[in-house]
């Protein structure tokens, strides 16, 4: 890959030269000065850049499924505590108004206070 190009794969990622020194352990002079002469970045690097972007997209997952996770156990929760005619009732304003159960009954709560 040429040095431009790598330039423009930093910018697309949303990283830039000085952050990619700490992530691939080069030296920001060498970065500067040595890839720019060369034009063309060390197949090293551009291997190690790319499975560092891919473990951060698996941790960006990861926390969107714990998230999910902790949802539904709150979900799970709540579901537990009301009566079944209650928790029908619930259900049936959540579909009809697009809505999580959490943030249902959270308004019914805020409504009454």
């Amino acid at each position: 890959m040429l040095y431009e190009d790598f330039l423009g794969y930093l910018e697309k990622n949303n990283l830039n030269v000085k952050k990619v020194t700490s992530i691939l352990g080069y030296g920001d002079k060498s970065i500067y000065n040595n890839w720019k002469k060369e034009k063309d970045v060390p197949e090293i690097a551009l291997k190690s850049l790319n499975y560092y972007l891919e473990l951060n997209k698996e941790k960006e997952e990861n926390i969107k499924l714990n998230k999910q996770i902790a949802m539904l156990n709150t979900q799970i929760k709540v579901e537990h505590k009301l009566s079944n005619e209650a928790l029908g009732i619930a259900k049936k304003k959540c579909i009809e108004n697009n809505l999580r159960i959490e943030d249902y009954l959270s308004s019914l709560v805020l409504s009454n206070i």
